[in-house]
């Protein structure tokens, strides 16, 4: 266990033969997260892993929209529609954004995200091209 962990999802990394292993702990369980090692990776390892969380058809990345932020209690995520409030002793909020001006208000506000320079109407219309508000 990390020594003054943040309060939210306490975690740990394990060793074994394979490498290393991140564990957190949410609401319970302990939870694998990732497993990795420590082979030296170049600039073409990089470079294809990002092309294909920011590009390929199937990334989730690019089929969703995805936000996570956490404060000094809670943690903040956002599927599509989906709101999320995760607390340190496994209890969660949900609630489903009824518009695009309430997503827009949580974007700006809860994620802090600097909305200038998007158009609300592309941002509707985006969203309702991939199906991923309602």
């Amino acid at each position: 266990m990390i020594p003054n962990a943040p309060p939210l999802e306490p975690f740990r990394v394990d060793a074994d033969q394979q490498g290393y292993s991140l564990w957190v702990k949410v609401g319970g369980p302990w939870r694998l997260l990732y497993r990795f090692d420590l082979m030296q990776q170049g600039p073409v390892d990089f470079e294809m892993a990002n092309w294909y969380v920011a590009c390929h058809p199937q990334s989730k990345f690019v089929n969703n929209l995805i936000a996570v932020r956490t404060g000094e209690d809670r943690r903040h995520t956002l599927l599509n529609d989906l709101y999320t409030v995760r607390f340190p002793d496994g209890r969660s909020e949900k609630h489903t954004i009824a518009s695009v001006a309430e997503l827009w208000d949580l974007l700006q506000g809860v994620f802090a995200i600097d909305m200038a320079g998007i158009e609300r109407q592309n941002l509707e219309k985006v969203l309702k091209e991939k199906s991923l508000f309602r």
